[in-house]
């Protein structure tokens, strides 16, 4: 996995561009859970203030936010091509700074974190 791009804290959101994500669900949740440690670190992300980070699809890459398309842009890049397709990989949830679940691109499937910490299907 490739980190493109990482937005600076919007509201309680944040979002991370990759690319060549896992494909799969359990692919994806592990991908975080493993590497969650060293992006909070890397990229000065402290839970306690988040209520989201997305994981974007870099896809074709950054175009300009004229261009065709339905477009995610990033207003803190100062350049003309700040703009991505919209294509969600992950979207993980957070409750009182801690993970609270993970729902996939569709937004259809979701996962929740369990009191024992389980990760479960809903």
């Amino acid at each position: 996995v490739q980190i493109v791009y990482v937005s600076k804290l919007y509201y309680g959101h944040r979002d991370i561009v990759v690319d060549h994500f896992p494909l799969t669900d359990q692919g994806k949740i592990k991908w975080f859970m493993k590497h969650k440690d060293s992006l909070y670190k890397k990229y000065n992300i402290d839970p306690s203030f988040l209520s989201g980070i997305v994981i974007w699809d870099v896809g074709r890459g950054f175009v300009a936010d004229d261009e065709d398309g339905d477009l995610y842009c990033f207003d803190g890049m100062k350049a003309s091509a700040r703009c991505i397709d919209k294509n969600v990989f992950l979207r993980i949830n957070y409750g009182k700074g801690e993970i609270q679940s993970f729902e996939m691109e569709s937004g259809e499937v979701r996962y929740e974190i369990t009191t024992e910490g389980n990760i479960e299907k809903s």
